[in-house]
């Protein structure tokens, strides 16, 4: 399982830089890019069904796509899209690798749900800033 999980990284990566480097993107690789992240994290995730409580699993899976939703909404909004943060993509993969060889299913769980939860406020608190920083240069309040 931890192969597969660092494969699954590995590749996740590769094609956005591959792409980034080559000239290659489009507006269509990138949602694609986004489904696809946001889909295999549910997938990863939803592997702890038989081993946690169900509202575990679910709170931590709803918790992972809170950086990306966030992300997402200040790209929307015109910053830039913000990546990183104290449990991220990497971050989240690296601890299912931890689950997976120690058997310590709901200490990881809940570190995804709340790590994640603290990525999300700080990119959010990240945007606001500089969305705010852009207002007072355009003098909007």
């Amino acid at each position: 399982m931890a192969v597969l999980l660092a494969a699954r990284l590995a590749f996740a990566n590769l094609d956005g830089a591959l792409a980034r480097d080559t000239g290659r993107t489009t507006r269509r690789g990138a949602l694609l890019n986004e489904l696809g992240d946001r889909a295999a994290d549910l997938v990863m995730l939803a592997g702890f069904l038989p081993l946690a409580p169900l509202w575990l699993v679910a709170t931590a899976a709803l918790a992972a796509t809170l950086p990306s939703w966030v992300s997402l909404a200040g790209a929307a909004a015109g910053a830039g899209r913000l990546n990183g943060g104290p449990v991220g993509k990497t971050e989240r993969c690296a601890l299912v690798i931890v689950a997976a060889a120690t058997g310590w299913w709901t200490p990881v769980l809940v570190a995804i749900a709340a790590g994640s939860a603290l990525t999300a406020v700080t990119r959010c608190a990240r945007l606001w800033r500089e969305l705010g920083a852009e207002q007072r240069e355009l003098g909007v309040r």
